[in-house]
């Protein structure tokens, strides 16, 4: 049996052959583009026990991050494969740190999940409500850090965070 031009096309970038070469060209891009002097002397300056710390802290942040959006498409009633969803997770991440800009970001979550699960309107609202949990989430932080930081900081960062507070509620309620 003959494959046709689009089969073809489409089983050459979906196989998992291209997407590792392409992972790896992407790294080397980044690597190539480093100042490796630099670089170097960056890392002489850290613990090797530290840096696997913060290394781990990211990937488990990253694991829950993606868990956390996991269950607000589900919540949505609409299944979602978790492996896809943790992948779609990683790419944006790498992306995000690789290139300028967040909405092209979420653009990539959107289209992945989208074309994992066939629904474009869950996709979007769970990246949406997903944002926004991570914007109250960034609010609190700043609260709890506003209770025990030094009073100067507390004068300083306490009317910006109210508003902020104020336009995230008004802004979920304005979405519902």
């Amino acid at each position: 049996m003959q494959m046709t031009k689009k089969t073809l096309k489409d089983s050459l970038f979906s196989s998992s052959a291209f997407r590792g070469l392409t992972s790896i060209a992407l790294i080397i891009v980044v690597l190539w583009n480093m100042d490796g002097v630099e670089l170097i002397s960056a890392f002489s300056t850290v613990s090797a026990a530290g840096f696997m710390i913060v290394v781990l802290i990211d990937l488990l942040l990253r694991l829950l991050s993606a868990y956390r959006w996991h269950v607000l498409f589900v919540a949505l009633h609409k299944s979602s494969p978790i492996m896809e969803i943790i992948r779609i997770s990683f790419i944006a991440g790498f992306l995000g740190q690789a290139m300028p800009g967040v909405i092209g970001v979420e653009a990539l979550r959107i289209h992945g999940l989208a074309k994992a699960c066939a629904d474009a309107p869950a996709a979007f609202a769970s990246v949406v409500a997903d944002r926004l949990f991570g914007l109250l989430s960034l609010v609190l932080v700043i609260f709890a850090g506003l209770m025990v930081g030094p009073d100067e900081l507390q004068k300083m960062v306490l009317v910006p965070a109210v508003v902020s507070l104020l336009m995230l509620v008004v802004t979920v309620f304005l979405l519902m």
